[in-house]
């Protein structure tokens, strides 16, 4: 959240996406406080029809994305043996394969872009991680894997 506040007030055009919209208002809170905007667009990571049209619309809006910053995740308290299979895949799902699947899709806009660049490194993938896959916490061990993967 403080990084679209802060890339908007900078001068980039950031499209911050959530999977729930209407959980969006400390963030417009921010915004108002830097007196900036940013462009906010529904997007599930674990869906690839979501993530493929939120990057066309990103296409036809601008045509071209210079920097994609993955930064969705969520962590799952519980100790590891008192988690079910399905919650731990769920915190991969996200955590883990949700990078995988933006990162897949909006490459080759990201190619095109760097393609019309004078700048050939303009092109840039952030992943935000957690000092959690270095070292978890007990009872954060499905969040610390899947931040570590």
């Amino acid at each position: 959240m403080l990084s679209a506040a802060r890339l908007s007030s900078l001068g980039y055009t950031v499209y911050a996406s959530m999977r729930d919209l209407s959980k969006s208002n400390d963030l417009k809170i921010e915004l108002k406080r830097r007196d900036t905007t940013c462009h906010m667009i529904e997007l599930d990571v674990c869906d690839d029809v979501s993530i493929q049209k939120t990057i066309n619309t990103i296409t036809k809006q601008e045509g071209k994305l210079d920097i994609l910053i993955n930064n969705a995740g969520y962590g799952i308290g519980g100790f590891f043996e008192d988690l079910s299979e399905k919650e731990i895949r769920d915190q991969f799902e996200t955590n883990f394969f949700g990078v995988q699947n933006v990162t897949r899709i909006a490459l080759p806009l990201m190619r095109k872009t760097a393609k019309q660049s004078t700048d050939m490194f303009l092109s840039k993938i952030i992943n935000v991680s957690s000092a959690q896959g270095r070292s978890a916490l007990p009872g954060l061990g499905a969040y610390g894997s899947s931040k570590f993967a």
